[in-house]
């Protein structure tokens, strides 16, 4: 256990629990803004034809 006179021990540790779940918030938070601004358009444009083509091709089915 590092007591606060012994600031060197987290120096010598690498990552500790909090810059572990620091990394990991930081991480998902990126994870979750990149998939909604960049992924999702890319999909939306891909599959806005393919959507388009399965509501005419319903259309006429049903008509």
């Amino acid at each position: 256990m590092a007591t606060r006179d012994e600031p060197q021990n987290i120096k010598m540790g690498g990552f500790g629990f909090l810059d572990l779940l620091a990394v990991l918030a930081i991480g998902t938070i990126l994870g979750v803004v990149y998939h909604v601004f960049i992924l999702r358009p890319f999909f939306l444009i891909f599959s806005f034809p393919w959507l388009l083509k399965n509501v005419f091709f319903r259309k006429k089915i049903f008509i």
